[in-house]
């Protein structure tokens, strides 16, 4: 069987700068049209993109960045679990009847998966915080669809994804199996 290649630290920290590099723009954006903004501004918008559900320029402003920091504590707290195939293997895993072997092998097929949800939830974030301000500035009326693309492509490619990785999972398990017997 062939090795696969390993997450090393160096690849979860790039990551990571990655979600933080995504953050500071995000920010420095916020930062630049925050007094611009109006005390009052939209936060919900309706199906056809016209808000309907308001409040103060403090919550609205830092909304995206609040969710960036979510997304990359979350993930970030995924990219350290799985550099180490002993912390995948725990008792409350779902890796738990997993092999050693079989984690090292399903690892950077799961990574992809990871990867595929962190970028788009990042940028997603950011551009929702980006129309959010331009709503809240005057820039433009409705969040337009550029927003429901984006939700929609993240939902379809992360049903794609997670079908894909169920796929390789039994996969790896099957491969593991035969190899065994």
């Amino acid at each position: 069987m062939q090795t696969p290649i390993e997450p090393s630290s160096a690849g979860v920290k790039t990551r990571l700068i990655a979600g933080l590099a995504i953050m500071a723009l995000t920010g420095v954006y916020v930062a630049i049209t925050y007094s611009s903004l109006p005390q009052t501004m939209p936060i919900h918008f309706n199906a056809a993109g016209n808000p309907d559900g308001w409040a103060g320029r403090q919550y609205a402003a830092f909304f995206g960045l609040g969710c960036q920091l979510f997304m990359l504590a979350v993930f970030g707290g995924v990219y350290w679990a799985m550099s180490d195939p002993a912390r995948m293997g725990g008792k409350y895993s779902s890796f738990r009847d997993f092999t050693p072997e079989q984690i090292l092998a399903f690892r950077p097929k799961l990574m992809i998966f990871i990867d595929g949800l962190y970028y788009p939830l990042m940028i997603m974030f950011a551009y929702l915080q980006y129309v959010t301000n331009e709503v809240g500035l005057m820039h433009r009326e409705t969040i337009g669809i550029g927003v429901w693309f984006f939700l929609g492509f993240i939902i379809i490619w992360s049903i794609i994804l997670s079908v894909v990785v169920i796929i390789e999972s039994q996969k790896v398990k099957n491969a593991n199996k035969n190899e065994s017997e």
